[in-house]
């Protein structure tokens, strides 16, 4: 217990002469009581019993994690289960001649667990489809590992360590090398945990390191996430030895491009270097840079293209190279000057007048007028399935995103799908034409999911299980009494 006495010296003091005995809380097993008890226990801060403390509820917190695992395994298996049967019955009718429903793709029971738990947490679907996979994948093939976890013996990290090592190995192997790494896997920091799960692994399949290789290189992919501040950051996975070619040519290029007056850092010029290699020379400019960039055939003074201290070249790159459709809806009053609204960018959000205006000038514009009371575009329809252009286009810039609660997906790469079925409505009409995901598509469709489309735009989803979630109306349109959008 002398680790856990304050001002206690090496091999000098003698038990009596140690003050404030500190509670050894770290040693207990974990559970709902032990929270408790750290709830209400009161002890001074900053001493070593605090330390206990932290470590106790480091457990506390691993017991929690363990036991939320073993529900989504549970939750997803029941899902699969009641989807299979449902399923079961509708072919069972079909074969006996009984009126069926359509046969549609629906979601299956895994995706319907995992449609569940991102609504209940608030948390994106593809989150929520990470949670499920792992929760099956820890209680079926790590059970050991978990039962540690639940222990408070090792953490989730660590757990996820042995399950991310061993998964190029069959259930036997995984299991064999959970159980020979588990025992010092509490005293071990993550990285040497790793590395001698790593060991384990290739005593047990010296292949599996390269099998495992390759399906990371099948798994390579470029992501892009959304910044805040008008930003955004633009990921690539990629095989190490391309990732570094890569990474050296970029900085080759930026460490060439810094002419007279030019203040960019070195990570800003890489950026730059990564647009101009990838899209063609556009002559973008930090705020507060006096220079362009320089162009093939210029001198270092960038004499034959100074733009002036404009903060922005000369406008989108991307169009130098591709046609592409990326959607801004901008205010007229801001678009002209009168004032500085924002604009917002679909599949992103709300971006500055200036980004807005940019964008316009290097772009083709198309008008839409809004009803002012609600801010969406005025209604029309068709008779015909598909959409035309210019009743996409509004429907595009009503909903700039996917209406399902929590999904971010842009609406531009949804499917447009009709509330009312067509072969009901014989419609296609802005009201009741929205865009959802591939997977929410399918939810959408899916027996005993319920949703209700309301004229403000919003949406009510009601899950199979009664649970109610609410797709607020969508954020881009113009609130009413303000100027309309083009």
């Amino acid at each position: 217990m002398l680790e856990h006495m304050p001002g206690v010296c090496a091999g000098e003091c003698r038990p009596d002469e140690l003050l404030d005995p500190v509670h050894p809380w770290s040693s207990y097993a974990p559970d709902g009581l032990l929270a408790m008890l750290l709830d209400h226990q009161v002890c001074t801060e900053g001493g070593a019993e605090q330390v206990e403390r932290i470590g106790a509820w480091e457990k506390v917190v691993a017991w929690g994690q363990a036991i939320q695992l073993r529900e989504l395994a549970s939750f997803t298996a029941r899902e699969a289960a009641t989807a299979q049967a449902e399923a079961a019955e509708r072919a069972t009718a079909r074969a006996a001649g009984e009126p069926v429903a359509p046969e549609v793709a629906y979601a299956d029971g895994q995706e319907q667990a995992g449609a569940q738990v991102a609504l209940a947490l608030r948390i994106s679907p593809e989150s929520a489809d990470c949670r499920v996979a792992e929760a099956l994948t820890l209680t079926r093939r790590h059970a050991a590992a978990v039962d540690a976890l639940e222990a408070g013996a090792v953490t989730l990290t660590k757990v996820r360590i042995i399950a991310e090592q061993t998964e190029q190995l069959s259930d036997e192997q995984a299991a064999a090398v959970t159980e020979r790494v588990l025992p010092k896997a509490g005293q071990q920091t993550p990285p040497l945990l790793r590395r001698a799960v790593r060991r384990a692994v290739a005593r047990t399949d010296a292949d599996a390191l390269r099998r495992r290789q390759q399906a990371a290189v099948a798994d390579r992919g470029v992501t892009l996430y959304e910044l805040p501040d008008g930003m955004a950051m633009l990921s690539a996975r990629l095989p190490a030895p391309e990732a570094v070619g890569a990474y050296a040519v970029l900085d080759h290029h930026a460490r060439s491009a810094q002419g007279p007056h030019d203040d960019r850092t070195l990570d800003a010029r890489r950026a730059d270097a990564l647009i101009d290699l990838i899209c063609g020379p556009a002559g973008h400019l930090s705020p507060g840079t006096t220079t362009t960039r320089n162009q093939p055939g210029q001198d270092d003074h960038g004499d034959q293209c100074d733009h002036g201290d404009r903060g922005v070249g000369r406008g989108p790159a991307w169009r130098k190279q591709v046609q592409v459709q990326v959607r801004v809806t901008v205010p007229f009053s801001t678009l002209f000057g009168l004032d500085d609204q924002p604009g917002d960018l679909a599949g992103y959000g709300p971006i500055t007048p200036e980004q807005a205006r940019q964008l316009a000038a290097a772009g083709t514009w198309r008008r839409v007028l809004t009803d002012p009371p609600t801010g969406l575009p005025i209604d029309f329809g068709t008779t015909t399935y598909r959409p035309p252009p210019a009743l996409r286009d509004a429907i595009l810039t009503a909903h700039p995103l996917c209406q399902a609660p929590g999904c971010t997906r842009a609406a531009v790469g949804c499917d447009l799908d009709h509330h009312t079925p067509f072969h009901r409505s014989g419609t296609t009409t802005l009201r009741d034409t929205g865009p959802y995901c591939r997977r929410h598509h399918r939810l959408k469709q899916t027996p005993r999911w319920k949703i209700t489309h309301h004229s403000d735009g919003s949406v009510t989803w009601i899950t199979h299980r009664a649970h109610l979630h609410q797709h607020p109306t969508p954020g881009c349109r113009t609130p009413a009494g303000t100027t309309p959008r083009l």
